[in-house]
């Protein structure tokens, strides 16, 4: 009886099936605008593009409702005095700790997921500009605690990328802060993986599968008493 338990047990796991992380897309993402010339910048690191509501060309102006350069895929290769200018519509977003520490972009998902890791791009000119990688890069469920990780400064002197992995958080809206090292911190893209939150249904193809096996349960377990 123990081995057809286990069998049962088996057909029912291929028909739910196992939940598996997928790339999460957010709907939108809320911040304060990235800083330039009016705060001593070269150029300007504003999100120009953002779709959303806010001034896209004014510094630390609060910025909600779309999506915008951390979102777009566009993802540099040079560092940010190669790619930026005084359009702000370089790929980076740039923050000065002096103006704005600590700036938290707040992702939406429109639906509850689970968030299992993150990935945020920078650019690291090795103080080049004063632009470093951020210190800490920090995670919460919007509006609740953060837990921060370590950021470690490669010796190379180009755009890196860190995954941050092993989150299991819960809910519509996560907040990433990101903690100066230095003066100036430069954001590309930052990238999501996990799952909805709500149960899996089955489908219907899987329903006859779990049916055939409790059939094929059933005859066995009548034979073995027979």
């Amino acid at each position: 009886m123990t081995r057809l338990l286990a069998f049962a047990a088996v057909v029912l796991l291929l028909a739910t099936g196992a939940a598996t992380a997928v790339p999460l897309v957010p709907t939108s993402y809320d911040m304060f605008n990235g800083n330039g010339q009016a705060s001593g910048g070269s150029f300007n690191y504003w999100d120009k593009n953002y779709t959303g509501m806010g001034a896209t060309t004014v510094d630390n102006a609060r910025l909600w409702g779309g999506l915008g350069d951390l979102t777009d895929g566009v993802i540099p290769t040079l560092n940010w005095f190669a790619v930026e200018n005084a359009a702000g519509t370089g790929p980076y977003v740039g923050w000065r700790g002096s103006r704005l520490p600590r700036p938290t972009v707040t992702f939406r998902f429109g639906s509850s997921v689970v968030l299992d890791s993150l990935r945020v791009y920078v650019d690291d000119s090795n103080g080049a500009g004063g632009v470093t990688v951020p210190l800490q890069v920090g995670i919460g469920v919007e509006g609740g605690p953060y837990t921060y990780f370590n950021l470690v400064d490669v010796p190379a002197s180009v755009p890196v990328d860190y995954l941050v992995p092993g989150l299991g958080l819960t809910g519509t809206a996560f907040d990433v802060q990101f903690v100066h090292r230095t003066d100036w911190l430069f954001v590309s893209e930052v990238t999501f993986d996990g799952r909805s939150s709500a149960p899996a249904v089955p489908e219907p193809g899987s329903m006859i599968l779990l049916g055939t096996g409790l059939v094929g349960l059933g005859r066995a377990w009548r034979k073995r008493r027979g």
